[in-house]
């Protein structure tokens, strides 16, 4: 029962920081600061694998690390 408990625990702890505090970033657009949250990561997840160039760029990172975080994103909500 104990190891029960702290698995579930371990997961809300694993689920809240893969969903706000990895997915948080800041980027200048037209000269004002943007923040980004998680929940509109996970909102936008079918326009992470349509066109991932864009988020790309905002993020500055490479395609295929998009598509990583996508299916991170996807296993966490499963």
């Amino acid at each position: 029962m104990g190891a029960g408990k702290f698995l579930s625990v371990l997961a809300g702890i694993l689920t809240i920081v893969a969903t706000y505090v990895l997915s948080w970033e800041a980027f200048m657009f037209f000269f004002v600061r943007v923040y980004v949250g998680g929940i509109g990561l996970i909102k936008n997840l079918p326009d992470m694998f349509t066109n991932p160039d864009a988020y790309a760029t905002i993020f500055g990172l490479d395609t295929w690390v998009i598509y990583i975080i996508a299916v991170v994103l996807i296993l966490f909500l499963i």
